[in-house]
């Protein structure tokens, strides 16, 4: 636990955060790690404190766990901390996937494992050529193919920007990006003789 948490939070005070809302020391502890932007007022890429602990409180209701209102806080922030690489969205499934598999009151890990085991979010539809007879659409049908297998069986998360992407130019350069060696190779054209 950080020493700033200690200073911070005065259990029998019937404070939270001294001189402080709640919300005001979330943003701040964001804004200390570079991930809240006051310009903006964006929380990016991070579970909110008031979710954690409402997620905390129901999945103390469900194992049956008694849990203080001071030690939720305390939770809370430890939680924050451990698990900072989830948005508010991940964390909600992670933990209610956790609560589907486990008879156990979770710790941090058993969340982000929860979540790392998860399913990757679907694709966006997106329409396949229905006949392709140039070279150049085969290809293209090919290279969307490999996106696909690759975000499917490799689970890897920067292809979602592919299909988000509007000229094949710039496709076609995130493909080579991303695939890499597993970039499928343009057809040759056969010379009849």
């Amino acid at each position: 636990m950080s020493h700033t948490l200690h200073r911070q939070f005065q259990p029998g005070t019937g404070r939270q955060w001294p001189g402080r809302s709640f919300k005001k020391a979330d943003r701040t502890w964001k804004a200390q790690r570079g991930l809240y932007s006051p310009q903006t007022g964006s929380l990016e890429h991070m579970a909110t404190i008031q979710r954690i602990s409402t997620e905390l409180a129901r999945m103390a209701v469900v194992y049956r766990q008694q849990v203080s209102q001071d030690e939720l806080q305390v939770l809370a922030m430890a939680w924050i901390e451990l698990c900072e690489k989830l948005t508010d969205e991940q964390f909600i499934a992670a933990c209610k996937a956790h609560m589907r598999e486990s008879r156990f009151f979770p710790c941090p890990a058993d969340i982000l494992t929860a979540h790392e085991e998860a399913p990757p979010p679907p694709l966006p539809a997106f329409e396949l050529p229905k006949h392709t007879s140039s070279p150049e659409e085969r290809h293209r049908s090919n290279v969307t193919a490999a996106m696909v297998f690759a975000h499917v069986v490799h689970r890897n998360e920067r292809v979602r920007g592919f299909f988000d992407l509007d000229t094949w130019e710039k496709k076609d350069a995130f493909a080579r990006d991303v695939l890499g060696d597993e970039y499928p190779a343009p057809e040759q054209r056969r010379v009849v003789q």
